[in-house]
């Protein structure tokens, strides 16, 4: 996705955006998109992209923000995602002014680029956007209308060792990647609910009967592990029951794990996996 770039008149700002604090990725990444990086303040840690945000000051992390480095940067509004509103209540009762979007599904994203554009008087650049982003989701839907649903199984992560699926986390039918895989032309073979913890036995998962197995691992050079061992543990899995193994498509582009403005990315990765002729 890219992002739309154009001057911004200061008189046409509304001043509670002329300080802004993200204390999410995916915020900083809606931030640039509306192209008011000029007034964005202060980043986490974990805020990479685009890679210019990483030069922002750092105002701790998603979770433990640290609360001194914001007021130190009098921001006018800290933008926060809706699961962080405990951090929000904190913030307002120090008088800050908060805004909190929601980036778990794709409605939820495309509306808090709305919802971050009219808070800023950036109404035009937010429709602006949207347009872009649902052209990106049309071009990929309209070369799959006729594709055949692929039965996918997710896994958002894993505990511990690379070489068994014992410890690995799914991806369930309430969460956002299955979105992305029905609009890929891809079915979540998982009906559970994404849990925080492993839920499903290694029995559990091989009865899924899955045609691809989508294992996002966004940090796989930090942890030490390679793709050819994820696929490996997945191949041990299923040659210990007698089966032949599914396509394993390792994912460890960064953008895959961050729900937000550049979902057409993963989109397009996850279209492309699952139906490669068609591209």
């Amino acid at each position: 996705l890219f992002f739309l770039w154009a001057p911004l008149h200061a008189a046409a700002l509304n001043l509670s955006c002329s300080r802004i604090v993200s204390l999410a990725p995916s915020v900083t990444e809606l931030v640039y998109l509306l192209n008011l990086q000029s007034h964005l303040m202060g980043v986490t840690r974990y805020c990479e992209y685009p890679p210019a945000a990483s030069q922002k000051p750092r105002v701790g992390g998603f979770l433990d923000p640290n609360y001194e480095a914001i007021i130190a940067l009098k921001p006018t509004l800290v933008v926060l995602l809706k699961e962080q509103e405990d951090i929000a209540r904190q913030l307002n009762q120090y008088g800050f002014k908060t805004l909190l979007v929601e980036h778990r599904n794709i409605s939820g994203i495309l509306e808090s680029i709305s919802k971050l554009g009219s808070q800023c008087r950036q109404e035009k650049r937010a429709k602006a956007a949207a347009r872009q982003i649902d052209g990106a989701v049309r071009a990929i839907a309209d070369k799959l209308q006729h594709a055949t649903p692929v039965r996918t199984l997710i896994s958002v992560g894993r505990s511990g060792d690379p070489n068994t699926i014992r410890q690995v986390y799914l991806s369930g039918n309430d969460g956002f990647y299955t979105e992305l895989l029905k609009l890929a032309g891809g079915e979540n073979v998982y009906t559970g609910e994404t849990v925080s913890l492993p839920t499903v036995s290694t029995e559990g998962i091989i009865s899924l009967k899955p045609d691809l197995i989508v294992e996002i691992v966004p940090h796989l050079d930090r942890q030490g592990w390679t793709k050819s061992q994820i696929k490996r543990s997945w191949e041990s899995a299923f040659s210990a029951y007698g089966l032949e193994l599914p396509k394993v498509l390792v994912v460890s582009e960064k953008v895959a794990a961050i729900p937000g403005p550049r979902f057409p990315e993963v989109l397009d990765l996850f279209a492309k996996a699952l139906h490669p002729e068609a591209f």
